[in-house]
């Protein structure tokens, strides 16, 4: 990818770099293949600390300091650049050529690698998740329920804390008139849609919100 390019021949020190969008979807990457396993959650973690910040302030880069060197997130126009750099780097210089370069991505121009392994995932993952299934009016089992209830909590832990989490769920169950221990599926989508339009449309955006609860929705068979 030429900006890759671009971005090593002019700082010193770049270990790796990688684009991804705002949904989380990796674009393009250059990194060690020492890198390519923790590349997920790494982009993942870092998307989400963008989510919180810009619900206070505007964004358009992010640096930590690691102990072996610098991670660093570029964003513009719903496109997020992202780099490893070596604690030699330059970190100035590299956040100001990247924040050029991020300027003329387009996801257009895109030629994504990780699309073709995308439906492979995918498509591995629903068969896993019909068994635990609470489809057809079959209650749902504890794990499940427990499982949505800690994604949800999590999720809105990020930004207020452990303590505020569980009230939120606690409230979003009482004002639905749901039992927190129903078995019943349609009545846990009931208290976790109300999660979905409150506090998690509040963080995330109404959309994102939807797309979060969804795809937890398929994950464990919440239909």
């Amino acid at each position: 990818m030429d900006v890759f390019r671009e971005i090593r021949n002019s700082v010193n020190g770049v270990v790796g770099l990688y684009v991804m969008d705002s949904k989380g979807n990796l674009l393009a990457s250059d990194v060690p293949e020492l890198f390519r396993n923790e590349l997920k959650s790494v982009s993942s973690d870092l998307l989400q600390l963008a989510e919180i910040i810009r619900l206070k302030r505007s964004l358009d880069r992010i640096v930590i300091e690691a102990d072996h060197g610098y991670i660093t997130l570029n964003y513009n126009n719903d496109i997020f650049l992202g780099a490893f750099a070596s604690k030699n780097t330059d970190v100035e210089l590299l956040e100001l050529v990247a924040n050029k370069a991020i300027s003329t991505i387009r996801p257009e121009n895109i030629q994504p690698k990780a699309q073709p392994q995308q439906p492979a995932m995918a498509s591995t993952a629903q068969p896993q998740a019909v068994p635990a299934a609470a489809q057809g009016g079959r209650e749902v089992p504890e794990d499940v329920r427990v499982s949505v209830c800690k994604a949800i909590k999590g999720k809105v832990t990020l930004l207020y804390g452990p303590k505020i989490a569980e009230q939120y769920v606690a409230e979003a169950f009482e004002s639905a008139g749901v039992e927190r221990t129903t078995r019943d599926p349609a009545r846990l989508k009931i208290a976790f849609d109300k999660l979905g339009n409150g506090v998690l449309a509040k963080m995330l955006g109404d959309k994102k919100a939807k797309s979060f609860l969804e795809d937890l929705y398929k994950e464990y068979g919440l239909k």
